[in-house]
Order: structure tokens, then sequence, then C-alpha cells
């Protein structure tokens, strides 16, 4: 257990207690159950592991839960769970990399000043943040799938551009949930937080608003390009499908005349002259060009 102090940006005489706990650690999670003055549900719901970002209000604070939304997350999780009082804030991160160590630093140099909504601001911002890579590799990915439609439309983009839908949702998905638990929190704080600076917690939803807009765009552009894709892969079976129709309608008239012919019975004009053979050969292929023709005229090819 470690705890830090978090002066005031109003009032250089108070300060907030930020007790940061491990979730892996033992004698953390004893202290939570026996000595921190929480009601027992609220400390269950702090020691859970929940898929959801969420928050949580109660009369004597809020309990918010946020899921890193990156990629990883379910590898390596470091999901963080804040409670949060007038004067006082307790964390439990999960990982081997707790995301609250930076924050932790400044606040020990002096160099973070607020409260436990400052705090919670600049620990989302940490949470979100390396979600900037990605979405940007996203677009670019984008941006070349454009330009591989316009060169091609070879069948395979489209496997492609459904697996950048995928990666858009999810990133979104996961995103607007923690955008939605903090522009909650500071546009209709508990009566008991409502002394608690929420600017910073407003910067940090617009923030979040950002990275969802970018992959709103994105995930609009996908679309239209799917759409695209999805048409000229329409277009090429419709091609072949004429093109079958073509050739069938063609050989339908060849195919029952030389049926008709092939009959095994007396009476089939010029069986027995020599001529006969390529006298049909002839009249076939002056009906194949025939039937060519009037699909031409039909502008049916």
């Amino acid at each position: 257990m470690k705890t830090h102090s978090l002066q005031s940006s109003k009032n250089s005489s108070a300060s907030t207690e930020w007790i940061e706990l491990d979730e892996g650690n033992q004698g953390d999670r004893d202290w939570l159950k026996s000595q921190s003055n929480l009601d027992a549900t609220i400390t269950e719901m702090l020691l859970d592991v929940t898929p959801r970002s969420r928050c949580v209000h109660t009369s004597n604070g809020v309990l918010v839960t946020l899921v890193r939304p990156d990629r990883r997350r379910d590898v390596d999780r470091q999901d963080l769970d804040l409670w949060i009082e007038s004067n006082r804030v307790i964390t439990i991160c999960r990982g081997a990399d707790p995301l609250a160590a930076d924050a932790a630093q400044r606040v020990d140099a002096g160099a973070e000043h607020g409260d436990g909504m400052t705090l919670l601001a600049v620990l989302t911002v940490k949470l979100a943040g390396p979600m900037e890579a990605p979405v940007s590799e996203l677009v670019d990915k984008v941006d070349d799938l454009e330009d591989d439609a316009l060169k091609n439309d070879d069948s395979e983009l489209l496997t492609e551009v459904n697996n950048a839908r995928h990666d858009a949702l999810a990133m979104r998905r996961r995103l607007n949930a923690i955008r939605d638990v903090v522009s909650t929190l500071a546009l209709n704080p508990e009566p008991s937080l409502r002394d608690l600076d929420v600017s910073s917690l407003r910067r940090a939803a617009d923030y979040l608003g950002h990275l969802v807009t970018r992959l709103d765009a994105t995930r609009d552009r996908l679309i239209l390009l799917f759409d695209q894709l999805s048409a000229s892969e329409q277009h090429r079976i419709n091609r072949a499908m004429q093109k079958l129709a073509v050739v069938g309608t063609v050989f339908l008239p060849l195919s029952f005349i030389t049926g008709l012919l092939g009959i095994n019975v007396a009476g089939i004009p010029d069986s027995h002259d020599p001529l006969g053979f390529w006298l049909v050969c002839a009249f076939l292929g002056v009906n194949a060009i025939v039937a060519l023709l009037i699909i031409k005229w039909k502008k049916w090819i």
C-alpha cells in the first residue's frame, strides 16, 4: 500500500489523501476489507474484476471502474478501480505495469494539484493515451485500403476491410464506455462530490470524444469502402453470369438441332449423303452467327 497527498489547486492548506493499492498484494486486500472503513458491498465491487467500465454512485462517494481499451487488455490486464470521496481516493491497479505509477510520481513531486476528480482525469488520459497509436495506424491502413481499391478490385480486400471494421468497432466500444463514465460523472456528480473540480474531468471527456470521433469517421469510411468493393464484386459476378447466359443462348438451338438429328430412327434427311455432315455444320454455324448478331443488336453484350 502506498499513500500520497494530492494538494488542492484552490486551497494550499487542503489536500486529498490518495491510497494506492495493488490488487495482487494480499496485505492490500486485507487492509481494504478490514481497515478502509468502506461498506462491504463497495469493497467487494472494488475487488471484483468486471469486463466493462462502470460508474456506481452512492451517498458517500462514487466507485469508478476503467477497463483498458487497447487490444492487449485480455493478455495483460491493467484495469483500474477508484473509490472517490470528498477528501480521499482509493485506487486498485491490476497488471505488471500499474497505470497509476506515473501519476503517483508527479503527485509526490508536487507537479500535480487538484482533488479526486483531477486524479480520475489524469488516470483516464493515462489509460486511453496508448490508443492514439492504434487509432492512427488504423486510419493509415484505411488510407492504403482506399488506394488499393482504386487500383484494383481484388476480392481479398473485402476481408481486409472487414477485419479493419472489426478493429474499429472494438476500439470504439471500449473507448466510448470510458467516455460515458467520465462524461456522466463530470455532468452530474453526487451531492457529496459537488465541491470537487470537474473541469479536468470534462477535458478528459473531450479527449476521449476526440478519439471516438476519429474512430467514427474511420468506421464510416470503411463502411463506404466495403459497399464499394461489394458492389464491384457483385458487378463481376453479374458479368460472369451474363457471359454464361450468352453462351447458353448461342448453344441452345445448336444443341436442339444436333439432338434432333441424332435420333436413332429412319428418315433423317441426308443421312446417306456424303456432304450431309458438312451441310449440317454450315447450317449450325450460320445459326450461331445469327444468334450472336441478335444478341448484339439487343445490346445484351
